[in-house]
């Protein structure tokens, strides 16, 4: 079935001759399978099957933002060369399946030596562009569910694990609420991570997953993921310590090539700004992993994500 779905993909695309190849599907964690077609070993185009519903909204959101930014966005914008390039999606015999081409250059998580300070990079710039979008003229569309809902998920996982510590979570989603209260909605990418950044040179050159991505008024939390995959990723630090060091505000604790201090105020942030989208940033990273059917029953993947890190808040809370 596999087979036969691939070769669809590759008609639809108008992919022919012995040129191409496609890769044979691997399955993702998140719950799809992925094939990478290829012309004379040139990777060009990606290949997604959902696995379950979660997976397939999660799909057709990106699919949604995507042709909403594709189709408003100037040739010249910054955040319009980094998006894929092409679109589609069509039906197999009742399944979906969405292609999209691939962007150059490589995943950042891949470059491991020589690392440029950030701020020597264009991320500062693109994460402006991110911040400075308005949602209202795009027409994005709204987040399924808001952060009241994420954490009330949350807090039902925590009564089967950690109990006492349920009362931290509903604190840290108080604490994001009101300092979203009043700010402007805008465009948030979500798992901004080393391995869905590409990298050509210094030069930022794509982005990839858009499954998260949506309309917050924390769009901020997207330079927090990045700042605790760079921290999970090049310093080995645990999520529960790098959340606290974000929400005490600890900036002296982060890596001088990180460049937070200067990042911040390149994007008329502060430090206070970053703690809540840290919060934000670690609440969507928990929900979004922890509702998998597999990983909600791992110990360690909730104890990573959900327990030790709401353990680290309640230390520092107390």
């Amino acid at each position: 079935w596999l087979t036969e779905a691939l070769l669809a993909a590759r008609e639809h695309l108008g992919l022919q001759g012995s040129e191409w190849q496609a890769s044979p599907p691997t399955v993702n964690r998140k719950g799809k399978f992925i094939s990478i077609l290829s012309r004379n070993e040139r990777p060009e185009w990606i290949v997604k099957i959902p696995l379950n519903p979660e997976c397939l909204s999660g799909m057709e959101n990106a699919h949604r933002i995507l042709g909403k930014l594709s189709g408003r966005l100037a040739d010249d914008d910054l955040l319009a060369s980094l998006l894929p390039g092409d679109l589609s999606r069509l039906e197999f015999e009742g399944v979906p399946l969405f292609l999209e081409t691939l962007c150059r250059g490589r995943p950042w998580s891949t470059h491991r030596d020589n690392q440029p300070r950030i701020f020597d990079t264009n991320l500062p710039a693109l994460f402006a562009r991110m911040l400075d979008l308005d949602v209202a003229e795009l027409d994005l569309p709204t987040p399924a569910l808001d952060t009241t809902g994420k954490v009330t998920c949350l807090i039902n996982l925590l009564q089967a694990h950690a109990p006492e510590l349920t009362g931290v979570m509903s604190t840290a989603g108080d604490r994001l609420t009101t300092a979203s209260q009043g700010r402007p909605l805008r465009l948030r990418k979500g798992d901004m991570t080393l391995s869905n950044i590409f990298l050509e040179g210094t030069r930022v050159s794509g982005l990839i997953d858009w499954d998260e991505a949506e309309v917050s008024a924390t769009p901020l939390a997207a330079y927090a993921d990045f700042i605790f995959s760079w921290l999970w990723q090049r310093e080995g630090m645990q999520r529960s310590v790098s959340l606290a060091v974000l929400v005490d505000g600890d900036l002296d604790r982060m890596p001088r090539t990180l460049s937070v201090r200067e990042t911040l105020a390149e994007l008329n942030h502060t430090a206070d700004d970053l703690a809540t989208a840290a919060l934000a940033s670690w609440i969507d990273h928990a929900y979004h992993e922890l509702k998998h059917p597999v990983f909600r029953y791992r110990a360690d993947r909730v104890r990573a994500l959900l327990t030790g890190p709401c353990g680290s808040l309640a230390k520092l809370w107390r």
